[in-house]
Parts: structure tokens; sequence; C-alpha cells
């Protein structure tokens, strides 16, 4: 994992406490540590239980993010493809991510993910 210099520990550990009190949008954010392994280790299990809990706070972006995960990062890894999958399925995602802001699964598939990548600070 990279390591964080005082500032960037100091927003890290904001978020966990801010997620650990409900709010979605530092959930989404805190994710996002455990996804690139930046300041702890990179960590899918934690990084999706801690997704889920945005996407339980209705943070639309965080349902943008799981999509991404889905469609791309670990389109080859069928293992957490299941695991997201059935997630999406038993919570409706699906046709959720199809829908919001008129996006489709299809044009998902080929859209750029710069700003699935970008914190919602």
């Amino acid at each position: 994992s990279a390591c964080l210099v005082g500032s960037e520990m100091c927003i890290r550990d904001s978020y966990k406490s801010s997620y650990k009190n409900g709010l979605g949008e530092a959930a989404y954010n805190y994710s996002r540590f455990f996804e690139t392994g930046i300041g702890v280790e990179e960590n899918f299990e934690a990084a999706f239980e801690v997704l889920k809990k945005a996407i339980d706070c209705n943070v639309e972006f965080a349902i943008y993010k799981l999509g991404d995960w889905y469609f791309n990062k670990y389109f080859n890894d069928q293992e957490k493809r299941i695991i997201i999958g059935d997630y999406m399925r038993r919570e409706q995602l699906f046709s959720k991510l199809s829908t919001l802001n008129g996006i489709k699964k299809v044009e998902f598939k080929t859209r750029g993910s710069g700003t699935l990548d970008e914190p919602l600070i």
C-alpha cells in the first residue's frame, strides 16, 4: 500500500469517522482507499462492504462505481463478478443503474471511468 502524508491520513480518517456515523458520501470515499490500496492494504471485501453502505444511503455515484466494477474492473475475475452480480440482482441495482440519468448498461460498458475515480469530497 502507498504511504500517506499527514494531511492525507487526516482525510482518510475523517472519511472513516463520517462513514461510521452514517454519512453515505463518506462511505463512498472511504471505500476508495480500500479499492486503490492508498494508505491501507488493497482489500476488495472491505471496499465492497463500505461501498454497500454508501448504496444503502442512496449515493447514486456508488451505484455507478459498483457497475464499473462489474462491467469493467472485475470483468475477468469471475469470483468477484459473482459476488457483485448477486448483490446487484438482490438489490435490483442493474435496473436502477440502467435508468439513472439515462445511462444504459450497454453505454456503461464503453464509458470511460475517469469521473468514477474522483472522490465526492
